[in-house]
């Protein structure tokens, strides 16, 4: 069996094939099965191991690749969807791709800096 793969047994459990591990799954090709990537981290189907998301980014499985979180939001330790960046707390703001929220005096709306 190859790494980023899984194998695939028939009714009577007997080895019919091999197929790719899914999104956001890996195999290293020492297990049958691919495992789920830890909080944090992903990969791409077929893969042998999980990446890190940037802090202030995170992983769209749409398109396959890694974006900055929204102006207003951060993830401190990437995220694994869109959802995982955070809003920023009354009173602070961030940029597009923040790992964290500054404090701003003049705040119309977390998203927009005066």
């Amino acid at each position: 069996m190859t790494a980023g793969s899984k194998i695939v047994l028939d009714d009577n459990n007997l080895w019919v094939s091999s197929t790719n591990c899914t999104l956001n799954t890996f195999s290293t090709g020492a297990n049958d099965d691919c495992s789920t990537c830890e909080e944090g981290t992903h990969s791409r189907a077929g893969m042998a191991t999980c990446v890190q998301t940037q802090p202030g980014y995170y992983f769209d499985p749409a398109s396959n690749g890694d974006f900055p979180c929204p102006v207003g939001t951060f993830a401190e330790f990437g995220a694994t969807d869109v959802s995982g960046c955070n809003e920023c707390e009354e009173g602070k703001v961030s940029g597009a791709g923040s790992g964290y929220c500054s404090p701003c005096e003049q705040v119309r709306d977390k998203r927009e800096v005066i």
